[in-house]
């Protein structure tokens, strides 16, 4: 692992990845890169990027973190919208979920069952997990 100075970037194993926010509740970027990592969350399994990024956003709603704008504005809510989309290497649409909110309920939660209905026809490839 290494762990840029400066920066809230990280090298681990095949992945490279770079987390920010800008007006987030303290602690939100941390939560954002243990959940990509891998955290406890027993269902969602660190098998893909799809994986990773589903957990990533998940662990934010967990920690109660997120967008302060939407937490002051619509009582703890953590973002306004969520979104996973990913393209294979061909580029082709792998997953493409985008749920818009208007404050009354969790975007994130919304694109979970979205991306818990895509995951049961596209399961994790066997023998390929990511750790």
């Amino acid at each position: 692992d290494r762990k840029d100075e400066g920066a809230d970037s990280m090298v681990r194993g095949r992945y490279s990845y770079h987390v920010q926010g800008n007006v987030v509740a303290e602690e939100t970027v941390t939560s954002i890169s243990d959940g990509f990592l891998g955290g406890e969350d027993e269902d969602t399994q660190h098998c893909d990027m799809t994986a990773r990024l589903m957990a990533a956003m998940d662990s934010v709603v967990q920690d109660g973190l997120g967008d302060m704008r939407c937490i002051n504005d619509h009582g703890g809510v953590s973002a306004s919208s969520a979104f996973i989309h990913i393209d294979d290497a061909d580029g082709t649409e792998l997953i493409h979920i985008n749920i818009v909110g208007d404050g009354s309920f969790e975007p994130v939660e919304k694109v979970r069952q979205e991306f818990l209905a895509w995951r049961a026809s596209n399961p994790c490839p066997v023998g390929t997990a990511d750790e």
